[in-house]
């Protein structure tokens, strides 16, 4: 991919939907109009991963752990 591109440039070349996912360049999370160039660390894409707690199964109405 040429460089330097915008993170969410790079996801849209890539077909990745930017809200589904998280990007990380070296050991920091960047947004979207963060820039990347060749002197850029490794990039990590990551799949955002939202839950929680079902307190309905675990018998606890109130959610409490």
């Amino acid at each position: 991919m040429a460089v330097p591109v915008r993170v969410h440039a790079m996801l849209e070349r890539l077909g990745i939907n930017r809200e589904s996912v998280l990007v990380i360049v070296g050991d920091t999370l960047v947004t979207g109009d963060a820039l990347l160039s060749d002197d850029t660390a490794a990039v990590e894409i990551r799949p955002v991963i939202s839950g929680g707690c079902d307190s309905e199964r675990r018998g606890d109405p109130g959610g409490a752990p």
